[in-house]
This record gives structure tokens, sequence and C-alpha cells, in this order.
């Protein structure tokens, strides 16, 4: 970045570039600059939210919750610093902290849209659907163009075997996101289920095996955090939505 070689002690431009960096999934380089914002200024709340994620996303684990801790330490205001940490927790399985951390979020500020989405998969790993679908519609309703909330509404309705809305959502999700396989994938097995229900409407699709049971449901694959090793893609992980959902929030146009 020719700005940086101008002003080479500008905390703002290594962050920028750190983001972008993490926006191509460089997380290397992305650390890098992030560590150079922080050793010009050791108060750098967002290099420090942004470099624990890239080091969450590299699986270490420790670090990213050291970053995110001071972060919150310095400023216990950061609406994006508490919510990524509930990201991370709900990651990890720490419900009840994750709860929190999205709760204190939506105080600080009600219209904080991945708050509702945190919430959202909380609620659905914990099958309190209603409260699920509502905090998802709240996320709809704050980030309109987010492909990810159109499919994280379709699971919960086919999780609540509401597959004719699952399947405008998932709909939704892959003409917003044509590389989304998780929402292709599931829009495909939701239609063979719908298809099944309507040749036989007096009763439920038959699993006859646990391969199938994976295949018709596939939400409940992806909201048992508990299964995340079982997972053959990234996309299981709700951590790996944070760079691309918090994109606008961090670094701005």
């Amino acid at each position: 970045m020719r700005a940086i070689r101008l002003d080479p002690a500008d905390t703002e431009l290594y962050v920028l570039r750190g983001h972008r960096y993490a926006e191509r999934g460089d997380l290397d380089k992305a650390i890098d600059d992030l560590n150079k914002a922080i050793q010009l200024d050791s108060c750098e709340v967002d290099a420090l939210v942004m470099r624990a994620t890239a080091f969450f996303d590299q699986g270490m684990i420790d670090k990213s919750f050291d970053d995110i801790n001071l972060a919150i330490q310095m400023d216990p205001q950061n609406a994006l610093a508490l919510c990524q940490r509930g990201f991370f927790r709900l990651t990890k399985g720490e419900e009840t902290q994750a709860l929190s951390d999205f709760k204190q979020t939506l105080r600080i500020d009600p219209n904080f849209a991945e708050a509702h989405q945190g919430l959202g998969i909380l609620y659905t790993v914990q099958q309190q659907y209603d409260l699920a679908i509502s905090h998802i519609n709240d996320a709809i309703r704050l980030q309109p163009d987010n492909p990810t909330n159109y499919r994280l509404r379709g699971e919960a309705y086919a999780l609540t075997k509401h597959y004719d809305l699952a399947i405008a959502d998932l709909s939704e999700a892959v003409r917003r996101d044509s590389a989304d396989a998780m929402a292709i994938r599931e829009l495909e097995a939701y239609r063979r289920v719908a298809k099944q229900i309507r040749a036989r409407p007096k009763q439920l699709p038959i699993l006859e095996s646990k391969h199938e049971s994976e295949t018709l449901h596939p939400g409940l694959k992806f909201f048992s955090i508990q299964t995340q090793k079982q997972s053959d893609s990234r996309d299981y992980d709700p951590a790996c939505w944070l760079r691309r959902t918090y994109q606008s929030t961090i670094a701005g146009p």
C-alpha cells in the first residue's frame, strides 16, 4: 500500500491493509500488519479484534481470547468485540457465556445485526426455534443483503419441518450467493424431503439409515457444536463468517 510507504507510522493504514489481507484469506500477512498497528498503538482496539479473529481462524484459540478479552477490557462498550467473543464462545460450545455476550451487545446497540444472528444460531442449537427465527428476522431486517441470514432462517424452518419456508429461504440464500456450497446442499436435500412429503402427505419421510438422516437433515449436523470435528468443510464453523459479516463494520466502505 503506497500510503504506508508515505506514512509508515499511521496505525489506521496497517489496520486497513490487515483487514484486506484477512478478507482474502492471507491470515499471516494480516497478522503481520495488525502486529505493526498494535506496536504503534497498544490501545488500538479494532486491531486487537481483527487479530483475535485471525488467530481464531488459524486455530490459535488462547491467543484469540487473549486479544478479544484485552479489547473488551480496554473498551467494555465495544459492541463488535463483545459480539465477536460471543461467536468464539459459541463455537467452543460455551453457550451460557455466548448468550451473555450477545445480549450485552444488544444492550449497547439494539440494531447490531450480527448479535441477532448469533442469538439465532444459539437458540437453534438449543432447539428454541421461535426465538431463533425471531432474532434471524431481526438480522434480515437490519442486513437484508446478507445471504447467511436467509440460510440460517431456512435451517431453523427445516428443523421445525416447515420445509416450504426452508426452501424459500435457502433459495434466496443461493440467489444472493451462488458460491454458498452448504446452502446449495441443504436446498437440494430439503427439496427431496418436500417431494417425499407431497408423495406421502399423511406421513413424514422414513429415515432408513444414519447416512440418509444426515442427508435429509443437514441442519442438525451444522447446529451441533459438539460435531464440529466431523464436518467436512469450514462452512460449518460459525467463526468463518466473521470477516465477511463484519466487513463494513470494521473497515468501512
